[in-house]
């Protein structure tokens, strides 16, 4: 009897045991099931809290900062803007046609260069001490691939250097500014200066030359005036501009007291005003002059040649090149790494120079007001 009682005991246990292993079996594969679920909230959730912390109106505000600035704008900013836009407008005018000749491209590029980035810039730009438009070293360095594939291989270039800035600004590559020492900013403004008034002295004494550099620019210069090359009234009219400039310039700073305090303010207010705006009273006077000595045929002064009016129809970039060479009788065609070959490291140059050159614009402008 205590046998049977034992055996049915036994039973009783292993039955327990099994069922016990069993059911510890079903909880280890239902908590197998559970633990991806659960995974995969907490990867949601962590995703859903990195959203959050990041996409705020503080970041959009940064980046959009046209958000920030556009609801505190007033009369008094508008008035400041429309000299500033008038001047601006009107100085790059001649310069866009300046910096086109100097890329060796048609003028209108020089236009359609210098009025596109504004509408741009109005919405993304963060710094309102920079003017986004062609500079001499960036058509110097486009010069060298306009001669190599022509107009196709600048809108391909700029295009790529465009999207190569946004690749750093996604991937907040603006640190890296922070390791450029002043004494580098410093040094490519310097080298700016010179290489654009290197390019420039040529043309205020009347004489046409294309060069490749700045040693160019100098042996082209003097052999010009041992040739005799120089235009009279070219030269006095390029020199009476520099001065021009330069009276306007310091014009505010004289202190009127000859005059009632009445006038004394008006004339202190247009000698301030006329400061401002002295490129753009350069460009209508020289402009102005021009146009007189045209419509009676006196035809001494160099003008620039004719500008094709109208803008291009939108396309995108192309992507290969076609061209028929006529001294060889020979077409060119070249696909797009063949293209990116030719370019070679004017792709990472060109780039970071823009961001270079912006950089120190900027830092100029603000140790200037600091002063």
């Amino acid at each position: 009897m205590s046998c049977k009682i034992t055996m049915k005991d036994s039973n009783l246990k292993s039955i327990a045991l099994e069922i016990r292993n069993g059911s510890s079996k079903e909880d280890c594969k239902d908590s197998s099931e559970i633990k991806p679920l659960q995974s995969s909230s907490s990867s949601y959730t962590k995703a859903v809290g990195w959203c959050s912390r990041k996409c705020t109106v503080d970041l959009l505000k940064r980046r959009i900062p046209i958000i920030n600035w556009l609801p505190k704008y007033n009369i008094e900013d508008l008035k400041g803007d429309l000299i500033a836009g008038m001047t601006v407008a009107l100085t790059v005018i001649p310069q866009g046609l300046a910096l086109a000749s100097l890329a060796n491209l048609p003028p209108q590029y020089g236009l359609y260069t210098a009025f596109m980035g504004c509408f741009m810039y109005t919405i993304f730009g963060s710094c309102k001490d920079l003017t986004i438009g062609p500079t001499a070293i960036m058509s110097l360095l486009t010069a060298e691939h306009s001669t190599n594939g022509g107009i196709c291989y600048v809108i391909l270039l700029t295009f790529l250097t465009g999207c190569i800035q946004l690749l750093m600004g996604i991937l907040n590559l603006g640190f890296l500014v922070t390791f450029i020492s002043s004494s580098v900013v410093s040094g490519f403004t310097s080298a700016a200066a010179i290489t654009i008034a290197t390019t420039q002295i040529s043309g205020i004494f009347g004489m046409a030359s294309k060069s490749d550099g700045f040693i160019d620019d100098v042996y082209n210069f003097f052999s010009g005036i041992s040739n005799g090359n120089i235009k009279v009234w070219d030269m006095t009219l390029g020199f009476g501009s520099i001065a021009f400039l330069f009276m306007l310039k310091y014009s505010n700073k004289l202190k009127l007291s000859c005059c009632g305090s009445t006038m004394q303010r008006i004339l202190e207010t247009l000698l301030h005003t006329m400061g401002i705006a002295r490129n753009a009273l350069l460009v209508l006077t020289c402009a102005g002059l021009a146009a007189i000595l045209v419509s009676y045929d006196v035809n001494v002064l160099t003008l620039t040649q004719s500008v094709k009016p109208g803008l291009p129809p939108f396309a995108f970039p192309a992507f290969s090149y076609h061209s028929f060479n006529n001294v060889t009788n020979q077409t060119i065609d070249r696909d797009f790494i063949e293209i990116i070959q030719n370019m070679g490291t004017g792709l990472i140059v060109i780039p970071l120079l823009c961001l270079l050159e912006a950089i120190a614009i900027a830092k100029i402008f603000f140790q200037k007001k600091k002063d």
